[in-house]
């Protein structure tokens, strides 16, 4: 019995101190792995999603890649609704595959017209189910509740970060970004903090000698230059006020300086798309 409750009381201590550690990690120091993961915290961040839906007539479609399945969730004003995405696993990893073959060569291509005709169309034909899964439930929720989606706010996972889904043709040959107004996010956190920001009053809490973001573009040189980073770097700029740089002052040496004292980053530029870690 004492070699028993010995051997308990080590593995008591080790998982303390494991538990120390992850919440030192997470910066949380009331995390607890056998807390339910739906915490009031997420109650107050539904409502405040829902309440933006509401506002705009719109609809929050946030996919979830796992290593069995393709899922799609839902948030309308009203309520969630999720469903299983009927295309397999491996079958996106070939496309996202095939997607970064044709981009890779277009960089070469003296002609667009190819890619456009075949990697651009056969891509988006592949990536049919994944829209279509997504619209018809915007589509059963309107039918049930009489009222129109006009917005849809649309959250990728993994590699569908670089795909153009709002391109996608739906059942009726249409784009889907053809039927309603389709726009990105990163993630449902980020949405919701460029939402609070857009208020006054948190405006007006900020001290003036504070750099809440840096919003930096820069078109690159050559043959093809960024086209609007300077506007989407404005329009983040009024969302998050603080740092402003386009073009020439926008050096690396300046970014990495002003960044240093932000809260946000936002670049608009050239760059590399890791499907691995998006």
């Amino acid at each position: 019995a004492v070699q028993l409750k010995q051997q308990r009381d080590a593995l008591e201590a080790r998982y303390q101190d494991v538990l120390r550690q992850v919440r030192r990690e997470l910066d949380d120091p009331e995390y607890d792995p056998d807390r339910p993961a739906f915490t009031t915290q997420f109650g107050t961040f539904f409502r405040e999603i829902r309440g933006h839906l509401s506002r705009t007539a719109g609809a929050l479609v946030e996919f979830h890649l796992s290593s069995a399945c393709l899922i799609v969730f839902v948030i309308f004003p009203n309520k969630i609704v999720a469903d299983f995405i009927d295309i397999e696993v491996k079958e996106l990893k070939e496309i996202a595959k095939h997607w970064e073959k044709g981009r890779a060569l277009l960089k070469t291509a003296r002609s667009h017209s190819h890619w456009e005709g075949g990697y651009l169309l056969q891509v988006l034909d592949r990536l049919r189910p994944v829209v279509e899964g997504a619209a018809r439930l915007v589509s059963e929720w309107e039918a049930e509740t009489t009222k129109s989606v006009e917005q849809v706010t649309v959250i990728p996972h993994r590699f569908l970060h670089g795909m153009p889904l709002h391109a996608v043709p739906l059942p009726n040959g249409r784009a889907w970004s053809e039927a309603r107004s389709i726009q990105y996010a990163p993630s449902a956190s980020v949405l919701l903090r460029l939402l609070k920001s857009r208020s006054a009053e948190v405006r007006k809490a900020w001290c003036p000698d504070y750099l809440p973001s840096v919003a930096a573009s820069y078109p690159g040189s050559g043959d093809s230059p960024l086209l609007f980073c300077d506007e989407e770097t404005s329009a983040v700029n009024r969302c998050l006020p603080g740092v402003l740089m386009h073009g020439k002052r926008a050096v690396p040496r300046l970014v990495l300086q002003n960044a240093r004292d932000a809260k946000y980053l936002h670049l608009a530029c050239h760059g590399r798309f890791d499907n691995e870690h998006p």
